[in-house]
């Protein structure tokens, strides 16, 4: 170890020129990027997480819309963006629509609901009108997310969650304190 003193010649449990155990390094706390769990309810469920500047998509039918509470406590988003239910009379084809369709955002809302309600640290839920969509046409999607709406062929309502995430982020930056 010639040339460089006893910098390379310690020991790992010793300090440097004594034998005084050294104290553990304390891991420096490193901030947490904030988790956003963006969901369009319905029979076929979309999903949008944005976690560390990475977004995933996906979607959940009816059957496994019972997995959504397992799934948000593995995540433990700081925040949850979901489209409010409203009640739409036209759009329930005269009564012909199942009660699946017309009820499953209401169940899904329910389930995200109770689980902030039981979660030692809940996330902030912010609901959305279904309107709000209309903010982000698909062009404008393509724009902010080209590879994640390519990703979204075929997955109409993980679409629908995407926009929703990136109303929800707009409105965010537009609240902000701008710094200059």
């Amino acid at each position: 170890m010639r040339g460089y003193g006893r910098a390379y010649a310690r020991s790992p449990g010793l300090c440097y020129n004594t034998h005084m155990p050294r104290r553990p390094r304390q891991a420096t706390p490193q901030p947490r990027t904030p988790t956003i769990f963006a969901l369009d309810p319905g029979v076929t469920t979309g999903l949008a997480i944005l976690y560390a500047s990475t977004v995933q998509l996906s979607q959940l039918n009816l059957k496994e819309i019972a997995t959504i509470p397992a799934f948000i406590d593995n995540l433990r988003p700081e925040v949850i963006v979901m489209e409010d239910f409203q009640s739409n009379p036209a759009r329930n084809l005269g009564g012909r629509a199942s009660t699946d369709a017309i009820f499953a955002p209401v169940r899904v809302s329910a389930q995200i609901e109770v689980y902030a309600a039981q979660a030692a640290a809940p996330p902030r839920i912010v609901y959305q009108l279904p309107s709000d969509k209309g903010m982000m046409p698909d062009k404008r999607l393509a724009l902010i997310h080209p590879h994640g709406f390519k990703a979204t062929v075929g997955l109409p309502h993980a679409r629908d969650a995407l926009r929703h995430l990136e109303v929800y982020l707009r409105r965010q930056r537009q609240r902000a304190p701008e710094t200059t």
